[in-house]
């Protein structure tokens, strides 16, 4: 795969006023448990708890479930939340958390880490970064500007407000928003000729794990256009 810089954007979160309980649904997905609210308090202490958490509703009336990961340590300390898939194609934060949170022995932790794989259900299920809604025929909705939601506001936004109230308010001390490139990324190169434009296409980008193929445009000069007809004072 193509080596990416994470980003990873520390978040201080307000605890608020904690849920009065962990609510489940009675249904499972994939084997796990789901959940409408989550409060960490009910947690049994030195274990991994795995959950789907029932976020908006879609337009057919079914819901879009967020998994969930809870690592609660044997002993009390401070709560973090790691988030992932925020934009639905930003695949290596996903990665990153997952193994994460495959490397921690809750037996062995104080406090508690929380993971948020892929928040925005559409745009992970279809690799882009918006949200696709059918408001006013159709748009695109970016879920990392929705925060921290409207419990009445449209799917996105209803869906964000959920996981602001029902997920991470209470349970959440500091939280870290994992970003990283995306699919179908532009890059500008300005090389000195031809000779080093094939070296860097042929000899260093296409020789990188992951990459399936390159598309160039050629610039010889740049030409500023005038449009002065029917101005000129004579």
């Amino acid at each position: 795969m193509i080596e990416r810089i994470l980003i990873a954007t520390g978040l201080t979160l307000c605890a608020g006023l904690a849920p009065a309980e962990t609510v489940f649904t009675g249904e499972t997905v994939q084997g796990a448990r789901v959940i409408s609210q989550l409060d960490v308090a009910d947690l049994a202490a030195g274990e991994m708890h795995r959950f789907m958490f029932r976020g908006a509703e879609t337009a057919a009336g079914q819901y879009w479930y967020v998994p969930v990961i809870v690592a609660k340590g044997a002993k009390p300390g401070k709560r973090i939340l790691f988030a992932a898939g925020v934009h639905g194609d930003e695949l290596n934060p996903i990665a990153a958390v997952q193994a994460t949170f495959a490397s921690l022995d809750p037996k062995q932790m104080s406090g508690t880490a929380i993971a948020l794989i892929g928040p925005s259900r559409d745009g992970v299920e279809n690799t882009t970064r918006t949200w696709s809604i059918n408001q006013l025929g159709g748009e695109q909705v970016n879920p990392n500007r929705t925060w921290p939601g409207r419990e009445h506001g449209n799917t996105v936004e209803r869906h964000s407000w959920l996981i602001t109230h029902k997920l991470i308010r209470g349970n959440v001390d500091i939280g870290i928003d994992h970003h990283t490139g995306g699919t179908g990324i532009e890059t500008e190169f300005v090389v000195k000729g031809l000779n080093k434009l094939n070296e860097l296409i042929f000899e260093k980008i296409n020789r990188i794990d992951g990459v399936l193929r390159t598309e160039t445009s050629l610039f010889l000069n740049y030409v500023k256009r005038q449009y002065d007809w029917g101005t000129a004072v004579e």
